[in-house]
């Protein structure tokens, strides 16, 4: 990953945190942390959604606001690393079976 990657995941990271205090569901679904986010940028971009419009800001949207998988990468490092904001324990030991699963089949 290039340097300035990196600077992107600094500037998310406030976000993230600012996330998965104020919504504890977020700390179980990346995907559910992704939307917030996404609503959070398109409130900022002074745009209301209506159907004719929608698939335009929507594309807008996508391209304006940070990525997913950046979204999830920090989320990752502050419940991994820096032990806050940890997922339930149901989410957090499903992971872990996954995770198993996962290496299990990559290394057979």
């Amino acid at each position: 990953m290039e340097k300035d990657a990196f600077k992107e995941l600094d500037k998310i990271r406030p976000l993230v945190i600012e996330k998965l205090r104020d919504i504890p569901a977020t700390r179980n679904s990346d995907t559910l942390l992704y939307l917030t986010i996404l609503k959070d940028y398109y409130k900022h971009m002074g745009k209301r959604c209506d159907q004719e419009d929608f698939l335009n800001d929507l594309n807008d949207l996508i391209r304006f606001a940070p990525n997913k998988s950046s979204i999830s990468r920090v989320k990752r490092r502050i419940q991994n690393d820096d032990k806050i904001f940890e997922p339930s324990a149901t989410v957090k030991e499903y992971r872990e079976t996954r995770q198993s699963d996962f290496s299990e089949w990559a290394t057979s």
